[in-house]
């Protein structure tokens, strides 16, 4: 049925420790929830075309990249989000473009969001994000954190036939 591609699993998370600091180089654009498709795919293709040029030292291997929400405002729907590769250290240099941004250390509700199908990936992302703020954070003993609002972790599976990602939600206890 049509109607079960745009359904989501409300699924319960893991609660994760990150004990340490995960850098990554990339770029950062500000948007709103209404812009927010536009901006990613225009933010997107930028960072693609500076890695055409130049290529992102200290880049973990196997690549692993990071998309990141900060400074989320219910109210007006502002945010930040910033998209790059993680590095194993933070090198000397690379292109003028690009900035060291980071994921902080601390306790993250961590969904792992697997839509049906690639081209739903928007889509389920900002269902699953509206779960996670308006249902399951509200009932959960746990508040919103305080340095980043979410990241997806983007590795091997978001690639695959069957595509997945994790979803951590920075998190403290209400």
């Amino acid at each position: 049925m049509i109607f079960d591609l745009f359904k989501i699993e409300k699924i319960e998370p893991k609660i994760k420790e990150l004990d340490k600091t995960i850098y990554f180089l990339g770029l950062k654009t500000e948007t709103d929830d209404k812009r927010i498709g536009k901006d990613v795919n225009k933010l997107g293709n930028e960072f693609k075309n500076i890695k055409k040029i130049y290529s992102i030292p200290n880049a973990k291997e196997p690549r692993i990249f990071i998309a990141l929400t900060r400074n989320y405002n219910p109210k007006t729907g502002y945010m930040e989000y910033i998209m790059g590769d993680v590095v194993k250290e933070i090198p000397d240099s690379f292109p003028e473009n690009i900035d060291v941004h980071n994921v902080p250390q601390g306790k993250y509700a961590v969904f792992t969001i697997k839509p049906k199908y690639s081209f739903l990936w928007g889509y389920t992302l900002g269902k699953m994000k509206s779960y996670i703020y308006k249902e399951w954070l509200p009932r959960s003993q746990y508040k919103s954190g305080t340095e980043i609002d979410d990241f997806e972790y983007h590795d091997h599976r978001s690639i695959s036939k069957k595509p997945g990602i994790d979803l951590y939600v920075s998190i403290k206890e209400k």
